[in-house]
């Protein structure tokens, strides 16, 4: 497993979704940025903080990566790629790395003072002119979905949650997926491909009765755990993740909008 997740890394670190031939928008405002994990100061976060030109108060986005024991990054391409399709919708988005990766501090953590770590993210977000903090979201990719949902189970302020290749199909699982969304108060969205041997849809669409109301399950047709396969539903032939990220960003735009007339 390890090494095909480094193979992919290697490989296609540099894919990303296209925005297209549309019209010319501002480039984005790109900040590297350093914060503490929630209630650990000793463990400083290094992270990229990205928000639109000439949008007042956006909402937020906190974007969580895989594993970090395979390789995983806030330089994966499939975080990249979300990172690109938010900002130009408008949103403000905060990647970074879990503790142990890149120039974090700590080590990894089990799964465990990661969480801290997306609650840190989220903390640091709030801090933010310039973004809406009663926006707040988490996306996470793969490890990265499982630690953002416990998050969003703990921090009921969290007002969506998308999870992409949510780990659900593995053995010798220690946490239990049925609690996490029982737990969470927020709206929940899962995607996945149906060549996903480790977020397999039929398991996924098991969770929908466990909150009716709030999960959805999205499946991308021809895509595997890694994203990489060509799309025909896509513009200019790009891959799959081109649907991941339109996906993740019309279910965002409709929560962040009930939000705004909710508050009206």
């Amino acid at each position: 497993m390890r090494h095909i997740l480094f193979a992919m890394a290697v490989l296609f670190a540099g894919l990303t979704v296209s925005s297209g031939a549309g019209g010319r928008r501002p480039k984005p405002i790109t900040e590297k940025v350093t914060f503490s994990s929630r209630g650990e100061t000793e463990v400083q976060l290094e992270g990229v903080f990205s928000y639109p030109q000439g949008v007042a108060s956006a909402p937020g986005v906190v974007l969580c990566h895989p594993h970090p024991l395979y390789n995983g990054s806030m330089k994966d391409f499939v975080i990249v790629s979300l990172e690109q399709e938010l900002l130009r919708h408008g949103f403000a988005t905060l990647r970074f790395n879990f503790r142990g990766v890149g120039n974090s501090t700590g080590k990894f953590n089990q799964g465990v003072g990661e969480v801290r770590d997306v609650l840190g993210a989220l903390a640091y977000l709030r801090t933010r002119r310039e973004v809406d903090a009663t926006r707040l979201y988490v996306v996470g990719y793969s490890f990265g979905a499982r630690v953002g949902l416990a998050a969003v189970a703990e921090d009921e302020t969290v007002q969506a949650y998308v999870g992409i290749g949510f780990p659900l199909s593995v053995e010798n699982r220690t946490w239990d997926p049925a609690e996490l969304i029982r737990r969470a108060t927020a709206p929940l969205l899962f995607i996945s491909g149906d060549r996903d041997q480790f977020s397999r849809p039929a398991d996924l669409q098991a969770l929908i009765p466990l909150a009716p109301q709030r999960v959805q399950v999205q499946v991308i047709e021809g895509a595997s755990h890694f994203f990489l396969e060509p799309s025909p539903r896509a513009p200019q032939g790009q891959n799959v993740i081109y649907e991941v990220a339109q996906h993740t960003v019309q279910f965002l735009k409709s929560q962040a909008a009930g939000g705004s007339a909710r508050r009206r």
